[in-house]
C-alpha cells in the first residue's frame, strides 16, 4: 500500500517529514485498534482471475478465503430504509439512512455512492460500508440515483447533489452536523462522488428539484473509478461498441465532446474543491490529472492502491476492511 500527502507549503524535507509521520500514524492507528491486514498477492505466472469465483479459487489454494463483505449492526445503530431524498414527476429517488449510538455531539455524515458502470447496481450494495461506519458513530446513507438506462447525463449527478442537499437539510433531525459531510464512491461511484466534489455551482451541474442549499461536502473518497472522462483512456473506451460511456453520456467522445469536459471531475478541480483520498487498483496513475490539479490548487489529498484482486475488490474481505480502515483514518484528519 502507498499514501502520499500533497498540498504542503514546506521543502521537499518537510513535505517527507511528513509522509514518513502519516504513514507511522496509519500504522499506530491500525495495529492500536487490531485492523491491521495484509493484502493477498497471487502468485508469480498466475493466470489473471477474470472473476471472483476464479479469484476465489485461486486465492483458497493459499488457504485465504475471498468473500463479500457482511458487516452486522452494532447494539444501539438503527436505520431507515426507503427516504425519499427527491421526486421527478412520478419517479420517488430514495436512501437509506443508517444511524450511530445516540451521542451529545452531531456525527458526521458519509453519503455512498453505488457503482455498476451508471447502467446497474442499486443502494443495497452499499449497506455494509453504510452500516461499518455507522458502527463507529458516523451518520451514512446509501443512494439511489437514475441508471443510464432511464435518463443520461447529467441526470445522475443531479440526483447526487439532490442527496447532499436533503441530507444537509435533515442533518439536525438525525443528530447530524451538516458542515461536516463526505460522499464516498467505488467505480461509476467513484466518478459521481469525484464530481459531487469538483463541480461547484459555476459548472452548472446542480439540477435543484429537491431541498434547496449548498450541495458542497467536506471531503471525498474516490474508488477505483474515472476521474477524467475528457482524456484518452475514456475515449478509446467510448469507442467500444458495447461502451458504458456512450449510454451515459450520449455518444462517442468524437460525437459529443462537450458532454465527455462537462462529465470530468478532473476538468472542475479549484480552490473550493475539499480533501480527496483516491485509491487506485494496481497503482494510481489513472487518476494522475486529477491529482496533478488537486496539488497545483494546493488541495489536501492522498492515494492508496489496493492490490491482488480484481475491479470491486474493495466490497470484498480481505481488501473491504482495509478499505474502510483506510476511508476512516483520512475522514478523522479531515473532518474534524
Amino acid at each position: 500500500s502507498s499514501a502520499a500527502l500533497a498540498g504542503s507549503k514546506g521543502s521537499s524535507e518537510t513535505e517527507e517529514e511528513m509522509r514518513s509521520l502519516f504513514a507511522f500514524t496509519l500504522v499506530l492507528f491500525l495495529a492500536g485498534n487490531g485492523l491491521a491486514q495484509q493484502m493477498p498477492s497471487l502468485p508469480k505466472g498466475t493466470k489473471w482471475p477474470k472473476n471472483f469465483r476464479e479469484l476465489r479459487e485461486t486465492y483458497k489454494k493459499q488457504g485465504i478465503e475471498i468473500k463479500r463483505a457482511v458487516v452486522k449492526p452494532a447494539p444501539g445503530t438503527s436505520r431507515k430504509l426507503d427516504l425519499v431524498y427527491t421526486q421527478r414527476g412520478d419517479r420517488k429517488l430514495k436512501l437509506d439512512l443508517f444511524l450511530p449510538k445516540t451521542s451529545t455531539k452531531p456525527a458526521p455524515i458519509l453519503v455512498f455512492i453505488h457503482g455498476g458502470g451508471w447502467r446497474k447496481g442499486n443502494r443495497i450494495g452499499e449497506h455494509a460500508k453504510a452500516i461499518w461506519f455507522a458502527n463507529r458513530g458516523w451518520i451514512t446513507a446509501a443512494i439511489e440515483y437514475r441508471l443510464a438506462d432511464e435518463a443520461r447525463f447529467p441526470a445522475a449527478i443531479h440526483d447526487c447533489k439532490d442527496s447532499i442537499r436533503w441530507t444537509r437539510a435533515n442533518a439536525r433531525k438525525y443528530n447530524g452536523d451538516p458542515h461536516r459531510i463526505a460522499v464516498c464512491g467505488g467505480s461509476a461511484g467513484a466518478h459521481l462522488a469525484a464530481l459531487v466534489a469538483t463541480a461547484g455551482p459555476k459548472a452548472g451541474l446542480e439540477g435543484t428539484h429537491g431541498e434547496k442549499g449548498s450541495s458542497a461536502v467536506q471531503a471525498a473518497i474516490v474508488i477505483a473509478g474515472p476521474t477524467d472522462t475528457a482524456g484518452e483512456r475514456a475515449a478509446e473506451q467510448s469507442r467500444r461498441e458495447d461502451s458504458n460511456y456512450r449510454l451515459f453520456l450520449g455518444g462517442t467522445i468524437d460525437e459529443v465532446p462537450t458532454m465527455y469536459t462537462r462529465a470530468s471531475p478532473a476538468h472542475w478541480v479549484s480552490g473550493e474543491t475539499p480533501p480527496m483520498l483516491i485509491i487506485g487498483e494496481h497503482s494510481i496513475k489513472p487518476a494522475g490529472l486529477i491529482l496533478k490539479k488537486l496539488k497545483a490548487n494546493r488541495i489536501p489529498n492522498e492515494t492508496f492502491v489496493l492490490t491482488g484482486g480484481i475491479h470491486g475488490e474493495w466490497n470484498w474481505g480481505p481488501w473491504f476492511a482495509i478499505t474502510m480502515n483506510r476511508a476512516e483514518l483520512f475522514l478523522r484528519q479531515h473532518l474534524k
